[in-house]
């Protein structure tokens, strides 16, 4: 276990320092999310792009419901007009009490552009429903000093 739990500290280091250098064009996300103290409404990440040169994006999360959080995924800004985007989100949040739990689930993610012969998805945004509990996510072991911290990593797919 305790060799678990120092993979895990290896892990949120690494990301951490990556991004304190402030590499977002990687298509990872390392956020504090800060709760607020009503459970109704939303919190909107910081943007980071889905890859280099890619489409800049944003998680979101909705506690709207009483019973559910949604996560979603949306376009920020001015994006590439003459590529389309087809991969998958993957969201992790860790345990903040050290047992190592963590709670994963992952998405598919597809922007389409302007130019895009496929068609459109605007107003569409890619996510979970359901992603978990409400009271998961405002309680131990996930949420500590009224934050919980997430990481995204979204993977084009690739066909070779």
């Amino acid at each position: 276990m305790i060799s678990g739990q120092g993979t895990l500290i290896r892990l949120q280091a690494a990301c951490i320092r990556e991004l304190e250098n402030g590499d977002t064009n990687n298509g990872r996300l390392l956020w504090r999310a800060s709760l607020p103290a009503e459970r109704h409404g939303s919190l909107a990440s910081p943007s980071f792009h889905t890859h280099c040169h890619g489409y800049k994006v944003r998680l979101v999360l909705d506690t709207t419901d009483e019973q559910e959080v949604s996560l979603y995924m949306e376009t920020v800004g001015p994006n590439p007009t003459t590529c389309d985007f087809e991969g998958e989100c993957h969201v992790t949040i860790f345990d903040q009490s050290r047992q190592l739990d963590t709670y994963k689930q992952s998405f598919p993610v597809s922007f389409r552009s302007k130019n895009s012969r496929n068609q459109s998805n605007e107003g569409e945004k890619p996510g979970i429903y359901r992603f978990m509990p409400i009271e998961d996510l405002f309680s131990a072991p996930f949420a500590r000093a009224d934050s919980v911290l997430i990481l995204a990593e979204v993977k084009p797919n690739i066909d070779l």
